[in-house]
Formats: structure tokens, C-alpha cells, sequence
């Protein structure tokens, strides 16, 4: 199926965290040009969602820029799952150090 081709591409072709001259990725390219499926394939296989281009545009800048109203939808949604995610892993990690600052001065 196109799944299996899309896997096939990203195995021997294309990296998905792979930019350009102007840092923009495949998942941007896809986007940008409406490709869902395509950017389905690219994030399941480390397509970043969060990064950035030369510009320190994201890819809803491409969308929008683009005028792909269902992309946009489905950046947000993403972007939003890609958040909470790293939002989750940030409370769970309790810091590793001591500052020294419940010592009591002399």
C-alpha cells in the first residue's frame, strides 16, 4: 500500500529530520503543500513537528503562509500533542542537583 511506499522512500531516499539550503524539512515540504498522509508517515518516523527553518519559522508559518486551512488544523493538533508531551516529561523529571540552599548560614 502507499504506506509501505512512503516507508520505502524514508528507508533509502529521505530522512525526515533531513533540511535544506533554508532548513526546511520534508515534514515542512509536506505540509506546505498539503500532504497529510505524507506527514503522517514523516512524523511516525522522527519527523519534528517543533522544529524550525533558518528563519526560526515553524511549520504552521509554512501552512498558513500556504493557505492549507486543513493543515493548519492538523498542526495545531500536533503541536499541541507534541507539548503536552514534553510538558508531561519535564514535571515527571525531578532535578538532579543540590543547590546547597536549605544549609543554614553561620
Amino acid at each position: 500500500g502507499i504506506n509501505a511506499e512512503y516507508g520505502w522512500l524514508l528507508s533509502t531516499v529521505l530522512s525526515p529530520k533531513a533540511a535544506d539550503s533554508a532548513g526546511l524539512t520534508p515534514l515542512m515540504d509536506g505540509a506546505r503543500m498539503g500532504h497529510q498522509n505524507v506527514c503522517e508517515v514523516l512524523m511516525r518516523n522522527g519527523g519534528d513537528i517543533l522544529q524550525v527553518d533558518l528563519l526560526k519559522r515553524t511549520i504552521l508559518h509554512h501552512v498558513t503562509q500556504a493557505g492549507q486551512c486543513k493543515m493548519v488544523e492538523w498542526c495545531i493538533q500536533h503541536v499541541s500533542e507534541k507539548l503536552k508531551e514534553l510538558a508531561t516529561i519535564r514535571v515527571q523529571k525531578k532535578p538532579s542537583f543540590k543547590t546547597g540552599c536549605n544549609k543554614r548560614a553561620p
